[in-house]
């Protein structure tokens, strides 16, 4: 009988462990990253640009955490900043043109960053792969300085020469290549600004200040160096007006006092009149140019086609209206061309 006793005693303790132990079995080890409050503790934010990748093998995680870094910097940069965009006719296009520019800037940058990865982690029950990817923001910073510097050393270039050059159609010239020049210039301090905005702003303060201030800047010169316009054988302003339109279009203010004008526009118009008959027949030409103190900066001539008319008054004003509308057509994009503006 003791010995059934203690069969029975054996084997109920065999079956206590074999369905108690699993309950206390060791849960899996994860690792402290695996939360969020373990990824900040170990990767903090201000110091890492990381994020958390998953995938059903190592390979297909670790390209999981890098397309979330680069949705990050998707985020962070500006569409603006990124990439100018071309001209499309419709919305739909426009957003396919911009974001394809803004991942394609993104992604070769990005290959610039040593990108590191923790090691994996392969989570059983969900037969997934976890990992972290992760940039150290100094590190990657200081990798794509050379990049910001050189388009910053090609935005201060003109930036100097404009502020030293005592010729104003010069300077109006050199100040907008630099802003040009600043554009390309603030695409980089975007994306650095994504990398570290404290590294960003200690750096490029002071430039960015400069950019911020330079349409300002073309402004005042222009206005500080307006045109006078002095013209013969007009017919009621027509020409003139069309002349001031397009002198504005370029950036120039214009004056009525000659004194006050930094440039002439010296513009003679020529009718070229004869009559046949009882017609009055013209071959309308201009003559422009912009006088500067040292001497002409720009000339343009143009003219039409022949006018007949049956009086003298009624053939002036067609062609001065012909003349008008060449001086509309072509005069400020010819002159923005000359001028570098």
């Amino acid at each position: 009988m003791p010995l059934v006793k203690h069969t029975f005693v054996a084997f109920f303790f065999v079956a206590v462990l074999f369905f108690v132990c699993p309950l206390y079995a060791k849960a899996p080890s994860y690792p402290l990253w695996f939360t969020d409050e373990g990824l900040e503790e170990i990767f903090p934010q201000s110091q890492y640009i990381r994020e958390h990748g998953e995938g059903k093998t190592k390979h297909a995680a670790e390209n999981d955490a890098v397309s979330y870094i680069a949705r990050y910097f998707e985020t962070e940069v500006s569409v603006s900043s990124v990439t100018s965009i071309n001209a499309v006719q419709s919305n739909k296009q426009t957003k396919i043109t911009e974001t394809t520019d803004i991942q394609n800037a993104i992604n070769s940058n990005i290959k610039l960053f040593a990108i590191k990865y923790t090691e994996s982690f392969y989570e059983k029950k969900a037969k997934t792969y976890h990992v972290v990817a992760y940039i150290d923001r100094k590190d990657a910073w200081n990798q794509y300085a050379s990049t910001i510097q050189v388009s910053r050393d090609e935005f201060i270039d003109f930036y100097e020469r404009a502020k030293n050059s005592e010729d104003a159609i010069q300077r109006i010239r050199l100040y907008t290549s630099a802003l040009d020049s600043g554009n390309s210039f603030n695409e980089k301090l975007t994306f650095a600004n994504a990398i570290s905005e404290k590294l960003t702003k200690q750096k490029y303060a002071q430039d960015r200040q400069i950019l911020s201030a330079l349409p300002s800047i073309i402004r005042d010169e222009q206005i500080s160096n307006a045109v006078y316009i002095q013209i013969n054988h007009d017919f009621s302003g027509i020409v003139e007006n069309a002349l001031r339109a397009a002198l504005t279009d370029v950036g120039f203010a214009l004056t009525k006092t000659r004194t006050q004008a930094a440039y002439i526009a010296d513009v003679d118009v020529n009718y070229n009149s004869s009559q046949n008959g009882t017609s009055f027949v013209m071959n309308p030409e201009l003559r422009f140019s912009l006088e500067g103190k040292k001497g002409s900066v720009y000339t343009f001539n143009t003219e039409t086609e022949r006018v007949l008319a049956p009086s003298v008054e009624s053939a002036e004003k067609l062609s001065a209206k012909d003349l008008a509308q060449k001086i509309q057509e072509t005069l400020a994009p010819d002159m923005k061309n000359s001028l570098g503006l």
